[in-house]
């Protein structure tokens, strides 16, 4: 069987070359198609093969293939391996959401031993629950008290349990230290422990065995090191986990998250899939590009404030035609209730209604972000934005939407804090450049 994928991907400048003949044949008349050919849609390809097995006719046939495609399919989700029994495998951050899905993963695969890590012990009603459910199993598990960016108490964790346990044959670093401020008014302390939990404690479980960001961009490059010196490693980019982790426990975030259209939401069930494939003991090693692997990416059809622009960045632009595909109607609504907004804007007979106008149209916008403004009538517009959960990442975004849609430069502490929507709009309507029909902020001034 000839793999275009293959050869594509090895040997990209033989292909071109290859695909460069075929097209100048084709162009010269001397390549033509088969005849009789009929193209059909790929979820006919079962009733296709039928008749082409019965010999009912000799015809060529291509299948295409479109999003909205439907294939009958088999699908095999039985485990293909069972963990050793007599391996221990460690899990750093294994108390917390992601740790433990990932824990519930490997118990349903044969593990016996585990070591999960966590600064503080198990504290919280699911950790405690979780290693209950897990002795009932059968499974041993030890959770110290560890902070893995401490070499020193790691080494101390480490000497005390290996003499008890079996050999480690496996890590998941799934630590997380949240900070949620603004980059201008990160303290540094706070910068430090969010990136040192990924970095530094990343190296150290290598070894031993903006700051959230920044520490995902160390913990994707230390494996692509693992695995340029031969050692087995995946890092997983994951999206929005709908199930487990940081945002699945704050149900209001997760919703918002979700509305900006960067991420997709990723179901345990996906997550339990991934961890199948890439910790299977037969997989061959990775390569260093291959041991990235970024999923629950979106294509950017958020309705919210602000969604991602893939446009914008040539890496994402294979995700633009799907999320033109997904959200073109959402899109085409979207963009003329902004129009509407700025012509009543362009419109608007005073600084006042100006104001008015645009307070209407920021509810009716964060609303598709906070259920707090879904009942626009019932806001109150002297109240302080925080009140109605407007944190650092809505309030950017916040200022973002304003300077795109209404051109009004505007800090981004004037869209946070103690800012109050009736503040916020009068802002808005002065800064704005924005011709007005029938009045100029400069006639205002004067007067």
């Amino acid at each position: 069987m000839f793999n275009v994928r293959l050869i594509v991907t090895e040997r990209p400048a033989i292909f071109r070359r290859d695909l460069e003949k075929v097209m100048e044949l084709f162009a010269e008349g001397k390549l033509h198609y088969a005849l009789p050919l009929k193209i059909h849609d790929i979820s006919h390809i079962k009733h296709t093969y039928e008749e082409a097995h019965r010999g009912k006719n000799v015809d060529k046939y291509v299948f295409k293939v479109s999003p909205e495609s439907e294939v009958e399919a088999t699908i095999d989700n039985r485990p293909t391996f069972k963990m050793n029994q007599n391996e221990t495998f460690v899990i750093a951050g294994g108390l917390g959401g992601i740790g433990r899905a990932s824990v519930g993963w490997m118990a349903a695969r044969g593990t016996k031993n585990l070591v999960l890590l966590s600064r503080f012990g198990p504290r919280t009603d699911p950790g405690i629950k979780l290693i209950e459910e897990l002795k009932v199993m059968g499974v041993r598990v030890e959770t110290p008290a560890c902070d893995v960016t401490d070499i020193n108490a790691m080494r101390a964790v480490f000497n005390k349990l290996m003499p008890e346990m079996p050999p480690i044959k496996g890590v998941i670093q799934a630590s997380i230290i949240a900070r949620d401020s603004l980059f201008d008014d990160l303290e540094f302390p706070d910068w430090k422990v969010a990136v040192e939990c990924k970095t530094v404690g990343s190296w150290n479980l290598h070894t031993g065995q903006a700051n959230y960001d920044a520490g995902n961009t160390y913990e994707d490059a230390i494996t692509r090191y693992r695995v340029s010196i031969g050692e087995k490693a995946v890092s997983f980019d994951l999206g929005a986990m709908a199930d487990d982790g940081i945002l699945a426990e704050d149900k209001a975030l997760l919703s918002r998250v979700h509305g900006y259209g960067a991420l997709d939401l990723i179901k345990r069930e996906t997550f339990y899939g991934m961890l199948d494939y890439y910790c299977n003991p037969d997989l061959p090693l990775l390569t260093p590009r291959e041991s990235q692997l970024a999923f629950g990416l979106g294509t950017a059809g958020g309705d919210a404030l602000e969604s991602l622009d893939h446009a914008r960045q040539p890496m994402l632009q294979p995700l633009v035609l799907e999320g033109q595909r997904r959200s073109t109607k959402t899109e085409t609504g979207t963009r003329t209730t902004n129009m509407k907004n700025i012509e009543r804007f362009r419109a608007s007979e005073s600084l006042e209604n100006a104001a008015k106008l645009f307070a209407e149209a920021a509810i009716g916008k964060l609303a598709k972000s906070l259920a707090t403004m879904q009942d626009g009538a019932s806001v109150d517009r002297n109240k302080p934005l925080q009140a109605y959960g407007v944190d650092s990442l809505l309030a950017i975004e916040l200022r973002n939407w304003i300077s795109r849609e209404f051109n009004a430069d505007l800090a981004v502490f004037e869209t946070q804090g103690s800012s109050t929507l009736g503040t916020l709009s009068m802002l808005v309507a002065g800064r704005s450049t924005i011709k007005h029909e029938k009045w100029s902020i400069m006639e205002v001034t004067l007067c």
